[in-house]
């Protein structure tokens, strides 16, 4: 027979401390996430909210799934034109 209950604390998607602190992985540092204890959830569904919040902040994502781990970086697409408009330009002879 099933139970009636007062009250339930439903398990979010974010990591079971709280809320995620997006500032501080959009910080531009690479960042290594494990399923379970980083975020809960598969690796694939936590790369695509990764891919999300960077559009929500203007920036870039990259991503990389393996298993139960997600390797992140989030950067700025306009900060990396500026490097690469800065480096010569090599010479074809």
């Amino acid at each position: 027979m099933a139970r009636v209950l007062k009250n339930y604390e439903f398990p979010t998607a974010t990591n079971r401390s709280g809320k995620r602190n997006w500032d501080e992985l959009c910080s531009g540092n690479i960042v290594e996430l494990v399923q379970g204890v980083d975020f809960a959830g598969k690796p694939k569904w936590f790369a695509t909210t990764c891919k999300v919040q960077a559009r929500k902040r203007n920036l870039r994502v990259k991503v990389h799934v393996n298993d139960t781990k997600v390797v992140v970086q989030f950067y700025d697409p306009n900060s990396q034109q500026e490097q690469q408009q800065q480096a010569p330009a090599k010479s074809k002879k």
